[in-house]
């Protein structure tokens, strides 16, 4: 029976009436739609401002940096984000219910005396315990509460003034937002583009300033001069001003240089002498440009060399390897020439030039690039660089190469005993001489009869290994059994050598030509030339015995008192000149008839006597003569002085007698030989004729038995 205890048997009634429900709720939301409102319009009226100073700034300053932009979107963006949650999200979500909008209608209306609060309590299930509750009482209230307010305004509690303001204030934004954006369209897609998108979308104005620069970055080498170039779209600015600061802070302006006519203007200056990088920007007309950037960095150069050079392989020489400070070299037609070098930076294009031609494009090799050529003519040549951002090199180091010919081979050729004239029996020793810098191959004595009316002959040599570099041999050569007298010959040495590159090379001797003749006019020629030797002795005699009178006045001059010392010591030297100059005339002479014997040696016609006079009759007393005594009476003079001469002039006279005799015997022999010859050319002309005699004897006979016959 406990269970009965707490029953109610009848419960209170703890709903709101219909009407009075629906009023409360259309109350509660509209104060929460003009809170909202209200918030909206605050939001609204501070965005406008700040995104219209966003605007006029970018727009004045001819486009702000993207940074900036961005920077200045993040601080108006926080701004209304915070704005919004304090005037729109906040009270959106703030707990407004019935009991809320119950209590400010209370407020507004103190005569409900707080029934209305009470009934909207009861209606939330606020009654109190189920024992101790008055269903009556709480009828009673809810009963009260619709009957109280059925004639109440409820709008007494809302603001409505501010409402109608909050949504003027909204529909102004709104409105003021459209008409921006309808009257300048352009605009404000550009401004949405540049300060929402963050696009860099350019600004229009009637001036637009354009760099000359093909990526955005000028690039330019340390040290050089720099010119910026740039021209105007639209209307073009007389003045255009720039302005530009370094790296390290240093802050520059200027106008640049305007040229070209009013409608097609363009804009030049120079940074002279630029050392560091720096950013600059250009002011002309209406437009401000974004900065531009100018890097700059070292050329490109050469920083080490090598030059390998290979010589043709037929040298035999090793290759041969040059450093950085060897530039220049001389190489053979043929040598490969390899140059191997270093840069500072790297590169892009490398290529040998020699003058403004282009040779061959270097190969990269890790950190060296390779070329190799093979030079046929001298010339200088250098490299033109070009680096990863079109830098090139000003200063090149320039390479020599010096192409030398391999000179052909060195031949000479010399037959000492024997002059123009040779017998059919002569018999001539040819002493021959090869050389070539880099080896012979082969070496040969040619000759050519011209009575033959064919080529030339060839003798090779023996004895020649190839590749040497010198050969010398000594050969006796006589001529040919066909050979005629009055024919002549032809001597040369001929030497190739091993060049299979421009070559080969091909070495002749000076050409010796020889005629051949009779015994007879061999020995007439040789005649004539003793005939002439000995008048040259005869010459040197007369001035011998000159000399020896002078010196006889001179010793006379000497003894005499009062004669003048430095006149007479001046007239012994000159003799001593004299006797010296003599003593090399005699010594030709010796030379003449020592090469007469010779000839005679090498054709055969040598005989015993005549080998005996002419050896020692007449060259050797010659020899003596020069080579002894007319030096020893030379140095005589010399030595003696004005003084000495007194005393000295029995053995200086006795000396020159001497001599005189020695000469006199000589020409005695000289005279005797010729004598001899005489009459050996009279023999010789008896034989002749004999031979002719008997010739036309032989010549008559056959005519006559011929004549016999015919009868």
């Amino acid at each position: 029976m406990t269970g009965d205890a707490n029953h109610n048997p009848n419960p209170p009634a703890t709903a709101l009436s219909e009407p009075l429900a629906l009023r409360l709720r259309s109350t509660a939301g509209r104060l929460r739609r003009y809170t909202v409102l209200a918030g909206l319009a605050c939001v609204g009226w501070a965005t406008l401002p700040l995104a219209l100073a966003q605007f006029a700034v970018d727009s004045y300053a001819g486009g702000l940096r993207w940074s900036m932009r961005a920077t200045a979107l993040a601080i108006i963006l926080l701004w209304v984000v915070r704005l919004a949650w304090r005037r729109v999200w906040r009270p959106w979500h703030l707990p407004f219910g019935l009991p809320e909008v119950a209590h400010l209608i209370e407020r507004r209306h103190p005569e409900l005396a707080g029934v209305l609060i009470s009934a909207v309590r009861f209606a939330g299930g606020e009654t109190g315990h189920s024992a101790t509750a008055s269903g009556a009482l709480t009828a009673s209230v809810m009963s009260q509460a619709s009957a109280s307010t059925v004639n109440l305004d409820f709008d007494t509690v809302l603001n409505t003034r501010r409402a109608r303001l909050a949504t003027l204030s909204l529909t102004g934004v709104l409105i003021t937002g459209i008409a921006i954006t309808v009257a300048a369209p352009d605009q404000t897609v550009l401004w949405f583009r540049r300060n929402v998108l963050l696009q860099n979308t350019p600004w229009p104005r009637q001036t637009r300033l354009v760099v000359d620069l093909d990526d955005g970055v000028l690039t330019g080498a340390i040290g050089d001069d720099l010119t910026i170039r740039a021209h105007a779209e639209g209307i073009q600015p007389r003045d255009v001003e720039i302005v530009l600061e370094t790296v390290s802070g240093r802050k520059q302006r200027g106008m640049m240089v305007t040229v070209g006519s009013h409608d097609a203007r363009r804009y030049r200056y120079t940074v002279k002498n630029a050392t560091e990088d720096f950013s600059f920007r250009l002011r002309g007309g209406d437009d401000r440009t974004n900065p531009y950037h100018a890097h700059l960095c070292e050329r490109p150069r050469i920083a080490h060399t090598q030059m390998h050079l290979i010589p043709p392989s037929y040298t035999g020489q090793d290759p041969v390897i040059l450093g950085n400070d060897e530039r220049s070299a001389r190489v053979l037609s043929g040598t490969t020439v390899t140059i191997r070098f270093r840069t500072n930076k790297p590169v892009r294009r490398a290529i040998l030039m020699s003058g403004e031609k282009e040779i061959v494009q270097a190969d990269p090799d890790a950190q060296w690039h390779t070329v190799t050529t093979s030079p046929t003519m001298t010339g200088t040549y250098h490299f033109s660089l070009e680096d990863e951002v079109g830098l090139t090199n000003r200063r090149p180091v320039f390479l020599s190469l010096q192409v030398v010919p391999d000179e052909p081979p060195r031949a000479r050729l010399r037959i000492p005993d024997a002059q123009e004239v040779i017998t059919l029996d002569a018999i001539l020793p040819v002493e021959l001489e090869f050389a070539d810098s880099h080896g012979l191959a082969t070496a040969s004595l040619t000759y050519h009869l011209s009575g033959e009316g064919t080529g030339e002959k060839r003798i090779a040599l023996a004895g020649l290994s190839p590749g040497a570099r010198s050969f010398s041999t000594d050969i006796t050569w006589s001529p040919p059994r066909t050979a005629s007298p009055g024919d002549r010959v032809a001597l040369q040495a001929h030497a190739t050598d091993l060049n299979d590159v421009t070559g080969p090379g091909v070495g002749k001797s000076h050409q010796v030509t020889l005629r051949i003749a009779t015994r007879e006019e061999f020995l007439a020629e040789l005649s004539r030339r003793e005939k002439e030797s000995r008048a040259a002795f005869e010459r040197h005699i007369d001035t011998q015995e000159d000399l020896r009178r002078r010196l006889l006045s001179s010793v006379a001059a000497a003894r005499m008192e009062g004669s003048d010392g430095g006149e007479s010591d001046e007239t012994l030297a000159n003799l001593a000149h004299r006797q010296r100059n003599l003593a090399g005339a005699v010594n030709t002479v010796r030379h003449h008839f020592g090469q007469i014997l010779a000839e005679l040696m090498v054709n055969q016609l040598d005989t015993p006597n005549e080998h005996a006079r002419l050896s020692q009759g007449i060259i050797e007393p010659l020899s003596r003569l020069a080579e002894r005594d007319l030096v020893a009476a030379a140095d005589s003079l010399q030595e003696c002085s004005r003084q000495k001469l007194a005393e000295q002039s029995a053995a200086i006279d006795a000396q020159q007698a001497a001599m005189l005799s020695d000469m006199r015997a000589v020409l005695d022999e000289m005279v005797q030989w010729e004598g001899y010859n005489e009459l050996l050319d009279m023999i010789r002309a008896l034989i002749r004729l004999q031979d002719e005699l008997i010739a036309e004897t032989q010549d008559a006979l056959t005519e006559q038995a011929d004549n016999v016959f015919e009868d």
